[in-house]
């Protein structure tokens, strides 16, 4: 009986946290942190309907084999102006393309990158949750400006984090999932892309740096040059030295276990405690 009512716990809980913020601590399969402090910093990451662009990717190690059902990102608006809709502005009046890709090891090109793309999505407004995750004032990029030329790096340009959840629900169809097969003993380097769309061309997506760095670096996507390497650039957009120009940038996300699984490993905790009894 007892066991009985815990399973029920457990799938009740599944069921309520569906649609859940990721706290730090929670289960996790992959995650990288975002930056609050001083090096903080918004990636452009985001396009127009009728622009296409503005894509950010960064890599992850996959050890265990199994559907993608739960990604959480971090990012802010430019100057904390959000996307309008009849007049209000909010952070849910976006839409985002997710896509994974296969990875193209270094191999004497000096970094890796995206490969074959494997898996996207495009997830609507209405279909994610937002939430403020915290207050911290932080700088702006532009990657492709600081490609070309000096003046895509700006100082204390936002002050407002959020954190977006997408969730699969537990009715989608699992072909519209992406399955990772990576293994302890052979595990499988992925590239998670993020693009977000807004109508209004005043209400800019930067996807947030983490402080968590593996393997390489993020890297963005050049209409000429195809995919560039994502570091700190030298000078900010007055020409100040940035005393952490050149340095690595990875990417602020969370990809956690599925459902099943975290269900599998409350379970086997629960057994363990009663044998300790």
């Amino acid at each position: 009986m007892k066991r009985l009512v815990l399973t029920s716990l457990c799938v009740l809980f599944i069921a309520g946290t569906a649609l859940a913020d990721w706290n730090p601590g929670e289960p996790n399969k992959w995650v990288q942190m975002p930056d609050l402090s001083t090096t903080g910093v918004d990636v452009f990451s985001a396009s127009q309907v009728s622009s296409p662009g503005g894509i950010l990717a960064d890599d992850f190690r996959c050890t265990t084999t199994g559907y993608i059902r739960d990604i959480h990102i971090w990012g802010s608006w430019l100057g904390d102006y959000l996307p309008p809709e009849d007049g209000i502005g909010s952070a849910a009046n976006v839409s985002f393309h997710l896509s994974i890709y296969s990875d193209i090891p270094a191999n004497g090109q000096g970094y890796s990158r995206p490969g074959e793309m494997l898996w996207n999505t495009y997830i609507e407004s209405g279909d994610f949750t937002v939430r403020k995750y915290a207050d911290a004032l932080e700088a702006w990029y532009h990657p492709e400006a600081g490609l070309y030329a000096p003046g895509g790096y700006y100082p204390n340009s936002q002050s407002q984090v959020w954190q977006y959840n997408f969730v699969a629900e537990p009715d989608d169809e699992l072909e519209d999932l992406f399955y990772q097969q990576g293994t302890p003993e052979n595990p499988v380097v992925y590239w998670l892309g993020i693009r977000a769309i807004a109508s209004n061309a005043d209400a800019i997506f930067g996807w947030k740096n983490s402080t968590d760095n593996w393997n390489d670096d993020a890297v963005f996507w050049d209409p000429t040059s195809g995919w560039q390497e994502l570091k700190y650039p030298m000078t900010d957009y007055m020409g100040n030295q940035l005393p952490y120009g050149g340095q690595s940038m990875d990417m602020a996300f969370v990809i956690t276990p599925e459902p099943t699984t975290m269900c599998l490993l409350g379970l086997g905790a629960l057994s363990l405690l009663r044998r300790k009894r």
